[in-house]
C-alpha cells in the first residue's frame, strides 16, 4: 500500500483535480464493498443459498466427469480427426462451465473478504 500511496502523492498532488476525483472514487468503492459485505453475510446464512450450493456441487461433479470423458476422447488413438476436434471443443466448453460455477461458489467469500479489506481501509 505504501508504494501506491507514494505514487499517488508523486503524480496526483493534494488539491489537484485528479487527486480529488481519485479520492472520491476510492471512497465510493470502499462504500460499495462494505454494503456488499453485509449482503453476503445474509446470503451465506440463508438455507436457500446452501441448497443452491448443493445443486451447484452436483452439477460441477457431472461436468467434471463429462469433461474427463471428452479429454480421453481427445487423446484416443485411431479416432477420426473431426471426432477429436469435436471432443476437444466439448472439453473446452465444459472446462469453461466448471470455471464459472467454481467462481459462483466462491463469490460470497470474495465479497466478504473485500468488505473486510474495505473496512480496514476505511478505518485507516
Amino acid at each position: 500500500m505504501k508504494d501506491y500511496d507514494t505514487y499517488i502523492k508523486q503524480y496526483l498532488p493534494d488539491g489537484s483535480e485528479l487527486h480529488t476525483r481519485k479520492t472520491e472514487l476510492d471512497k465510493q468503492h470502499i462504500g460499495q464493498a462494505l454494503r456488499q459485505a453485509v449482503s453476503a453475510e445474509y446470503l451465506t446464512a440463508d438455507e436457500n443459498w446452501n441448497e443452491f450450493l448443493t445443486h451447484i456441487e452436483g452439477v460441477l461433479q457431472f461436468f467434471k466427469e463429462d469433461r474427463d470423458h471428452w479429454r480421453k476422447n481427445c487423446t484416443e488413438i485411431g479416432l477420426d480427426p473431426s471426432a477429436k476436434e469435436f471432443a476437444l471443443i466439448n472439453y473446452h466448453k465444459l472446462d469453461a462451465k466448471i470455471e464459472v460455477l467454481e467462481w459462483i461458489k466462491e463469490l460470497p467469500k470474495a465479497i466478504i473478504d473485500n468488505g473486510k479489506k474495505a473496512k480496514d481501509l476505511q478505518d485507516s
